[in-house]
């Protein structure tokens, strides 16, 4: 489900905020370079400022689950208020009948959902107990083939592998699917429907 919601959230940042992954760094790493090989200094900014965010989030959930190791549901809660916040800037700041936001508010949206993000993949590895991430789609599809080359090897522990990072990209992609669908019809603001999903799930798991 975690993933289902990073793919939810990047499809529709990146509709919303004109091309910006919120969770998927790999797209706005390159992005970042197009611009930077470029020249393109000031479009180069918000994937800056998307990758910053990023490593804030993921490096603020370790540091939180390090000291608070059974505190998953908090982190989830406060990645479920950071999207909740983004929701209701973005539909404050996005033009009157447009559903995209551009300018300074694509900048700092497009941060604070990153962050968000990123505290997700500390957050799911906390939750699954693996080497998983549910931001890291093309690590899930390398382990995948990992497992499939096993699986082929008859390696009787591949099926179970490949069925785990399987499941996650397939939901990311459905994720991505519905995010899509949401976004075209509400605009960012449809991010609150992945703040009310992850503040349930925050209340599936153990601890404070």
């Amino acid at each position: 489900m975690l993933a289902a919601v990073a793919g939810y959230c990047d499809a529709s940042a990146f509709v919303a905020l004109l091309g910006v992954f919120v969770s998927h760094m790999s797209g706005t790493s390159t992005r970042l370079a197009v611009e930077l090989g470029r020249g393109a200094w000031v479009e180069a900014l918000p994937f800056v400022i998307v990758v910053c965010g990023f490593v804030v989030g993921a490096v603020a959930g370790e540091l939180w689950l390090a000291a608070h190791p059974h505190a998953l549901r908090s982190l989830l809660l406060a990645e479920a208020g950071v999207l909740l916040v983004v929701a209701a800037a973005g539909v404050v700041a996005a033009t009157d009948g447009e559903i995209t936001v551009d300018g300074l508010g694509r900048i700092v949206l497009g941060g604070l959902a990153a962050t968000a993000m990123g505290s997700q993949s500390s957050a799911v590895r906390k939750a699954a107990g693996l080497s998983v991430n549910t931001t890291f789609i093309s690590g899930m599809l390398a382990q995948a083939a990992a497992r499939m080359a096993a699986w082929i090897r008859r390696d009787p522990t591949a099926r179970q592998g490949l069925e785990s990072v399987g499941g996650i990209w397939l939901s990311f992609v459905v994720g991505g699917v519905i995010g899509t669908l949401a976004v075209r019809a509400f605009g960012i603001g449809d991010l609150v429907l992945a703040s009310v999903v992850l503040a349930a799930l925050s209340f599936l798991t153990k601890g404070p």
